[in-house]
């Protein structure tokens, strides 16, 4: 007969491979979704409407960002891009978008937006691919051990009967609080495997739940972090937009899939998406996004057709500069060749 030990210790472990596989069948749902359409959704805040769509990075022939039929229907102002390791904007001040036209990404929508004359945005900070794929694995890599390990950790051991000591209470306890961590940094993922399953009405609840987990995890830097700031960024131009007369502008976002919850930090607003930014030390992003990450942090490139000629247009979001993060220097706005 089990004893209360070995149901325990037993539950820790079924616990630790149950939370695996729960992220491990969202993973695989993601993969069987690559080649559908990517309808976009609405997200409307006071002073736009962004229409949001999700697609898979990659190089194989099922990776891309399929733009639904429903996007016509919409007269676009802007249209943000996911740049990840491109680097668009150049030290010298050049700004390039031929690199990130090439990709499979973006095979279908740069022509869409060209035929269209709809402005590009660009904002995000570019990681080397070498970059982001150590912090990627290695996270999650982390996240998964943790729960592993927690899980071990939390079992008793010893005989069931015994007085616990200090040392169990406290490996139990360091056991417990390293489980809750990996758990929590995981559970997002299988609302980010069918974000248009986890966006009916009925649901609302549990993405909600699932939502809050990113809130709880700003080490995730490629994630949590860009969605606040790429978020940021597209309120304040949405502002920007609306004082120049645009009513209510419409803003597109083309962004990888795991950004699924950017659509909570655009409902938020600027005070969140800032205030969640400003955890950051600026050592923490020196480190991770390489010393010129304050050049293309509080920077958004507005890219126009104007008579066949591009022109770029710089934004600088005021909440993001260094001297409102409390460090020295600024970037000023201005216009320039695309």
């Amino acid at each position: 007969m089990l004893n209360r030990r070995e149901v325990t210790k037993g539950g820790g472990k079924i616990a630790a491979k149950g939370v695996v596989a729960y992220v491990g069948g969202s993973v695989a749902l993601r993969l069987a979704k690559m080649n559908s359409t990517s309808t976009s959704y609405t997200v409307e805040t006071e002073d736009a409407r962004f229409h949001l769509f999700h697609g898979f990075h990659g190089e194989g022939s099922r990776s891309g960002q399929t733009l639904s039929p429903d996007l016509a229907e919409t007269k676009l102002d802007g249209f943000f891009l996911e740049t990840g390791a491109f680097q668009y904007l150049l030290p010298d001040g050049t700004i390039t978008i031929s690199a990130l036209r090439d990709t499979k990404f973006y095979k279908d929508v740069f022509p869409y937006l060209e035929k269209n004359n709809i402005p590009m945005l660009l904002e995000d900070i570019p990681l080397t691919k070498e970059r982001y794929a150590s912090y990627f694995l290695g996270q999650h890599a982390l996240e998964i051990g943790a729960v592993i390990a927690g899980a071990e950790m939390a079992a008793p051991g010893g005989k069931h009967h015994e007085k616990m000591t200090r040392r169990e209470m406290l490996k139990r306890t360091a056991g417990g609080a390293l489980l809750g961590w990996g758990g929590t940094a995981l559970m997002k993922y299988p609302a980010i495997a069918d974000d248009e399953l986890f966006r009916q009405p009925w649901a609302e609840g549990i993405r909600n739940a699932l939502g809050s987990t990113e809130f709880m995890h700003p080490e995730d830097l490629l994630v949590a972090f860009r969605n606040a700031m790429v978020a940021e960024k597209l309120l304040y131009f949405a502002q920007q937009k609306s004082a120049e007369g645009v009513r209510k502008p419409n803003i597109g976002i083309a962004i990888g899939a795991a950004h699924s919850f950017i659509s909570e930090y655009l409902k938020e607003g600027r005070n969140y998406s800032t205030a969640f930014i400003n955890r950051y030390p600026d050592g923490v992003l020196s480190t991770a996004f390489g010393e010129d990450y304050d050049t293309f942090l509080p920077t958004l490139v507005e890219i126009k057709n104007d008579g066949g000629t591009k022109t770029a247009r710089i934004y600088t979001d005021p909440n993001l500069t260094r001297e409102t993060r409390t460090v020295e220097g600024n970037r000023p706005s201005g216009e320039s060749r695309a």
